[in-house]
C-alpha cells in the first residue's frame, strides 16, 4: 500500500527528531514541502551539472558517512548513432547502485545553497541561508524515510509513501530480503531531457 506522506507518522517523527537532536524548529506541516523542496532543487542540479560523458550524482550520507540515498543522472547514446541518445533519471537506496566514476555532490556543497534558497522562496515563501540547515533537516529527513519504509516492509506486499508530483518510495520483501527503491514523478523527470539532441 502506499500511501500519502500526510498520511503517515513521518511528518511528526522528522519534526520531533529535528528538534530533538539537532535544535531545528521544523513544523509537522512543513515536511512534506521540505521534501518537494529538496527533490526539486536536486533535480534541477542534476540537470544543470549533468555531462554526456560522466555520470553525475548528489549523494547524502549520514554524519558517521554512512550512505543514505543517491539521486543520479546518467546519458546512454544511442546504438544507432543517427539517434539521439537519453538522459537516465534515478535515485536510490543503494550505494553500489552509484557509478564508480561518477562526478558527486552534497548537501553541504555551499555553492549548490542557491538551489535550495530559491526554490523554498518561490514555492513556500520560505528562507534560511545556512547550508548546513538544508543538509541537516534533509539528510535527516531522507534517513527518517528510510527508517519508516525499514519498519513498513511486509511479506507479499509493496509499502510506500509518496509526495504527489514529486517523489515516491516503496519497499518489498523478496527473497526474505528488504530491497527499498525510490522513483521521482513523471513530472519531475521531464525536467532532465530523456531526449539529448547531441552528436556524440
Amino acid at each position: 500500500m502506499i500511501r500519502a506522506l500526510k498520511d503517515t507518522k513521518i511528518p511528526q517523527m522528522v519534526s520531533t527528531g529535528l528538534y530533538t537532536e539537532k535544535a531545528l524548529d521544523v513544523a509537522v506541516d512543513m515536511v512534506d514541502k521540505m521534501l518537494d523542496v529538496l527533490v526539486s532543487s536536486v533535480t534541477d542540479i542534476l540537470n544543470d551539472i549533468k555531462n554526456v560523458n560522466t555520470p553525475v550524482a548528489f549523494v547524502f550520507r549520514k554524519p558517521n558517512n554512512d550512505f543514505i540515498a543517491a539521486a543520479m543522472v546518467q546519458f546512454f547514446p544511442n546504438e544507432d548513432k543517427s539517434k539521439p541518445g537519453n538522459w537516465n533519471y534515478s535515485w536510490t537506496f543503494e550505494e553500489e547502485d552509484v557509478p564508480e566514476d561518477a562526478q558527486t555532490k552534497t548537501m553541504y556543497d555551499f555553492s549548490l545553497i542557491s538551489y535550495f534558497t530559491g526554490t523554498a522562496i518561490s514555492k513556500y515563501g520560505f528562507y534560511a541561508d545556512h547550508t548546513e540547515y538544508y543538509g541537516d533537516t534533509f539528510i535527516f529527513l531522507l534517513q527518517t524515510i528510510k527508517l519508516w519504509l525499514d519498519e513498513n516492509a511486509a511479506e507479499n506486499e509493496e509499502n510506500g509513501v509518496s509526495l504527489d508530483g514529486v517523489i515516491q518510495f516503496r519497499v518489498a520483501i523478496e527473497n526474505g530480503e528488504k530491497v527499498f527503491s525510490a522513483e521521482p514523478d513523471g513530472e519531475i523527470k521531464q525536467r532532465i531531457k530523456n531526449d539529448a539532441a547531441i552528436e556524440v
